[in-house]
C-alpha cells in the first residue's frame, strides 16, 4: 500500500480479513496519522476491536455496534 504523503483525521480502518491483519491496521493507522480511528470488517471476519482499542495507543479508537453511528 502506497500511502505516503496521506494524512487523515478519521480512519476506518480493517482490523481482519483475508489481506490483513491486526498488525497491518496498526501499521495503517501509524503511517495515515489519524487522530480518531474505526476499526471496520471485525463481524466478517471474526476479531475483537475492543482489543485492538485497547492495544493501539497512537489514535483515540471508537468502536461502533452495529448500525451505530458517531460524530467527530
Amino acid at each position: 500500500m502506497d500511502v505516503d504523503g496521506v494524512r487523515v483525521d478519521v480512519l476506518a480502518v480493517p482490523i481482519a480479513g483475508p489481506s490483513i491483519s491486526f498488525r497491518d491496521a496498526y501499521r495503517m493507522v501509524e503511517r495515515l496519522g489519524p487522530s480518531t480511528a474505526i476499526p471496520i470488517h471485525h463481524d466478517v471476519f471474526v476479531a475483537d476491536p475492543r482489543m485492538f482499542a485497547d492495544r493501539c495507543g497512537i489514535a483515540r479508537v471508537i468502536v461502533l455496534d452495529d448500525g451505530e453511528s458517531t460524530t467527530v
